[in-house]
């Protein structure tokens, strides 16, 4: 039935605006839509069977009721005395919207019944892929078809219509699409939270475990296997002890621990390292996580295992328990902070331990759907009733299904051109699809413009029998005459319209540069020179292996860096750097608290200490590495006063400075003696020794020769 919204509240059609939705819920059978029109008379029309063999794999909304023509004005509205075609949109509510058509061809357009099923997979790299079914002629149009790329070039043309991307999500984007606060306020933060970069939660907050970001690698966890989750916090006070005892939100966790082979940092923290191993080290299971994870896709929702991490730092908090730092006194991701993270396993909760994520999480597999580094938003607890809803990005399964008729689903017209930043250089993708009854490709070809826009092709992929013209080119739109197997008279047996692909090249094959790190001074050294870059957060967990040599730390902390984002760029060279600071047989990190930097400047005070930079260079196209060490050493004025250092430490904040003091600032003062050959190698990226590997590279410092 038809409805009005209520513009003239009349009741009647010829508002030309329908609203209000029916939602069908899943059946065993196909079901079929009968259409029923009531005018302002009351006067009922029946059309019967408008829609037939409707799938219900997933609820089905019938909307967007629309006038398609009307017989005498053609005004799209339902006037007295004529003849309306009604139409109406019916769409399955999948994970995915497959509605997402382009018509291009009416003439062969068919009033036939199609169904669209996802595949797994379709290769042996378990890629995933749809499948596209006419029922009414029980014909395959495509197996296992690769998904879309993102402009569709690889979904070719089939009975006048086109499948274009929808809301199908590339399989690299996968992990967490959204949050939402259902109920309650928000009490995390991704502030001083997201240096890992995560896909969610402004990157706090994502799909991934400890052994593919610090270990050999691998998600144990399947795309296709994350869910819906919604934590439910326990109420709190300010230092995370748990008002309430029988509180069912309180929940027993699997904790780990990192650094724990060394010796508690703080005396407190030696009844809590039950196991003095390496790694993220396994614990004990407690109850000591003020919040409950459920599975809300399973019906009913699935309450789900939790794990935690603590940090054996002096600026850590290792006391049995996840309780995560305010934003504004300390970062949740700096190797030298607390490191209070949680991890949500796709296991179903117990109170009893499950063996399989008794172990270390960098060197084994564990089912970990979602990994959170967020620091607390305020400086008190947590309340009853808070929730977080994390919401997962579904890929395309076999469940996936969706049953249409392209003469009656909404059409979605592609204009062009559209832009984006390929590895190749900068594109510019027009499409003019191409329809007719004979097998179709997508072809594609190389054009550049010179001044007048003349057009002149640098390379093709068509058969020999293809001839093809450029018309004009006008406005963003290029016309193409396509001539397919001319006869010997030279008439043209078949005209097609083509999609071509404009690359505007690049001028070189200069490799990107890549700086391995998020470190604000890293990135104004970078800046100074002038050269374009960009900054990467590397996917790497600085282990201190080599301790006792602080020149080789230095250097395998740089290559660790550079090296954990060689796999994704082809044509780049990677900048991989880190500081180490020495003193007394010792390594200073990063002091992270104020009074942990007061502290170690107190103990600095009239001695010499010694800092060593490390830099490595990976060319990922010449697999090639060039690796320096930068020595230098510095000594504090021994007439500084307590007051003094606790107020330059209050003025500059030095908490993610090894050494607690800024070289670039008021940090200056501080010293009688800086001694270095490259004094960008103090502030952290030893400048000369950088532009002379790219000058060794052939890298056009000072542009191209």
């Amino acid at each position: 039935m038809l409805f009005d919204d209520g513009a003239h509240g009349d009741g009647a059609a010829n508002d030309n605006i329908f609203a209000n939705t029916i939602t069908i819920t899943r059946k065993a059978a196909g079901l079929y839509v009968d259409a029923q029109v009531t005018d302002n008379l009351q006067m009922t029309q029946t059309f019967e069977r408008v829609l037939d063999n409707l799938t219900t794999a997933g609820p089905i909304d019938l909307d967007a009721f629309e006038i398609f023509s009307d017989n005498l004005n053609n005004d799209y509205k339902a006037n007295p005395g004529e003849n309306v075609r009604y139409g109406l949109r019916v769409r399955n509510q999948t994970t995915f919207s497959f509605s997402n058509l382009r018509l291009i061809d009416r003439a062969v357009l068919k009033n036939h019944v199609y169904e669209i099923t996802g595949v797994d997979s379709i290769n042996a790299e378990n890629e995933r892929g749809l499948s596209l079914r006419n029922l009414t002629e029980n014909r395959f149009l495509l197996r296992h078809h690769p998904l879309h790329d993102f402009l569709g070039h690889n979904m070719p043309l089939l009975d006048g219509f086109k499948i274009l991307r929808g809301t199908i999500p590339d399989q690299s984007l996968a992990g967490m699409m959204d949050w939402a606060i259902p109920n309650g306020v928000r009490v995390w933060t991704w502030s001083n939270a997201s240096t890992l970069g995560f896909e969610g939660f402004n990157g706090a907050l994502g799909w991934n475990e400890p052994r593919n970001v610090f270990g050999p690698g691998g998600k144990t966890i399947k795309a296709s296997a994350l869910r819906n989750t919604l934590i439910k916090f326990a109420a709190t006070d300010a230092a995370g002890n748990v008002l309430d005892a029988n509180d069912p939100n309180w929940s027993f966790g699997h904790r780990y621990g990192r650094g724990f082979n060394n010796a508690p940092a703080l005396p407190e923290f030696a009844p809590f390292i039950v196991n003095p191993a390496s790694g993220y080290a396994y614990q004990d299971y407690k109850r000591s996580v003020p919040f409950s994870a459920w599975n809300v896709e399973s019906d009913p929702p699935r309450r789900l295992m939790i794990g935690h991490l603590e940090n054996n730092v002096a600026g850590g908090s290792v006391d049995g328990r996840y309780w995560p730092p305010y934003s504004g006194n300390a970062s949740n991701t700096s190797s030298a902070g607390p490191r209070e993270w949680f991890f949500i396993f796709d296991v179903t909760y117990s109170e009893t331990p499950d063996m399989r994520l008794a172990v270390d999480l960098i060197n084994n597999p564990a089912p970990v759907m979602w990994w959170g580094t967020p620091a607390r938003r305020n400086n008190g607890g947590f309340s009853a009733g808070n929730e977080f809803l994390i919401i997962a990005l579904h890929v395309i399964t076999e469940q996936d299904r969706l049953v249409f008729n392209p003469t009656t689903v909404d059409v979605a017209e592609q204009s062009g051109p559209l832009t984006f930043a390929g590895k190749s250089g900068r594109q510019r993708f027009i499409f003019l699809s191409f329809g007719g009854q004979r097998p179709h490709e997508c072809f594609r070809v190389a054009l550049c413009a010179n001044a007048q826009n003349d057009f002149v092709a640098i390379s093709q992929s068509f058969s020999e029998t293809t001839l093809f013209t450029v018309l004009n080119f006008e406005k963003g739109v290029i016309k193409i005459s396509c001539c397919t197997n001319p006869d010997s008279s030279g008439s043209i047996a078949s005209k097609l319209h083509i999609i071509f692909l404009i690359s505007t090249m690049p001028s070189s094959t200069t490799p990107e540069l890549v700086l391995a790190s998020t470190s604000p001074y890293r990135r104004e050294l970078m800046s100074r020179l002038g050269l374009p870059f960009r900054a990467v957060v590397p996917r790497f967990e600085e282990m201190h292996e080599h301790e006792g040599d602080p020149a080789a730390l230095a250097l395998a902390l740089a290559r660790g860096k550079a090296m954990s984002l060689a796999a994704d760029f082809d044509n780049a060279i990677i900048i991989g750097s880190d500081q180490v600071v020495w003193f007394d047989g010792h390594v200073l990190g990063k002091p992270g608290t104020q009074d942990r930097a007061w502290q170690e400047l107190r103990a600095l005070r009239g001695h010499t200490h010694e800092f060593y930079m490390g830099l490595f260079l990976y060319h990922t196209a010449r697999k090639a590495a060039q690796e320096f060490v930068v020595p230098g050493s510095a000594k504090l004025r021994a007439d500084l006063r307590d007051e003094e250092l606790r107020r330059y430490v209050e003025m500059d904040n030095p908490l993610d400075c090894a050494g607690s003091a800024k070289t670039e600032g008021p940090g200056l003062m501080l010293f009688e003696r800086l001694d270095c050959e490259d004094w960008t190698a103090i502030i952290g990226l030893p400048v000369i020794a950088l532009t002379t590997a790219l000058r060794q590279w052939g890298y056009p410092l000072l542009g191209p020769s």
